[in-house]
């Protein structure tokens, strides 16, 4: 009975597939210690660490001008770890966006809120095996401590390289140290920064008063700061985009020193 010509084809792929098996195994017993040899001197360059490969600038010429393509889908990818309070996931593929569009200032923003703010609770959820285990105050404290830290060197790094919204940032780290890491003095120095940027936030200015003078007993310092910020509007040194020195004037009315405005004559 004559042999087919299929059954030759599927003959020949089956020993040629039996052969590449046995030499691959055999040729990664040869290669074996030149793996080891790279995994313990060359550790940024271990398949498991792309994210260390790509920080170190080994792959970001072979992306070239799809960096910032990557990057997009890099930050989506966070988004559904985000969605799913999956925080391994969320910050390995938020740093690799980072990594590959560093001039995207949405990510740094987002990236230092979202460690900072939700990462935390995973980080207690997963601890506490969903409910079934209840961890000490004390450790709950410092797990949200070291995000906020965390959060706060994203958003710092940010403003460095994104100077012109640098506001955006110095507010965020106010927030953050506000509401998680609950120190005052250090969120009303943030709100300062955020007030006396080349484009600054000015609610910022405000913010700063009033922690410095009804959290922080400094009353007179604050109504010190406010008054030269507000005489910066009156110069023309500030523009007022809406009703800044308004509220300004008000602010300081209400604190009783509030300087008369100046004649602006023709």
């Amino acid at each position: 009975m004559g042999v087919s010509l299929k059954s030759v084809f599927v003959c020949r792929a089956v020993v040629a597939g039996g052969v590449l098996v046995v030499a691959g195994w055999g040729l990664s017993w040869v290669g074996r210690p030149a793996g080891e040899w790279q995994g313990a001197h060359q550790p940024a360059f271990r398949a498991e660490s792309l994210e260390g490969v790509l920080g170190q600038g080994a792959l970001l010429g072979v992306f070239g001008g799809f960096r910032a393509i990557m990057a997009d889908f890099a930050w989506l990818r966070s988004y559904v770890s985000w969605e799913r309070c999956e925080r391994a996931g969320c910050e390995t593929f938020m740093r690799m966006a980072l990594t590959l569009d560093p001039g995207n200032a949405v990510f740094w923003l987002d990236g230092g809120y979202i460690t900072a703010f939700d990462m935390p609770h995973w980080e207690v959820r997963t601890r506490e095996a969903g409910g079934r285990l209840k961890l000490d105050a004390v450790v709950v404290r410092q797990i949200k401590g070291e995000y906020a830290r965390r959060g706060l060197a994203l958003l710092s790094t940010g403003a460095e390289r994104h100077p012109a919204r640098a506001a955006e940032f110095w507010e965020r780290c106010a927030m953050i140290c506000l509401n998680v890491l609950k120190e005052p003095e250090r969120a009303a120095e943030f709100y300062r920064r955020a007030a006396e940027c080349e484009n600054p936030k000015w609610y910022a200015s405000l913010a700063y008063a009033n922690l410095l003078a009804l959290e922080l007993g400094r009353k007179e310092e604050a109504r010190r700061w406010l008054e030269a910020y507000a005489e910066k509007f009156r110069r023309g040194e500030r523009r007022d985009t809406g009703r800044i020195r308004e509220l300004l004037d008000e602010v300081l009315r209400e604190w009783g020193t509030a300087t008369p405005p100046r004649t602006v004559r023709p």
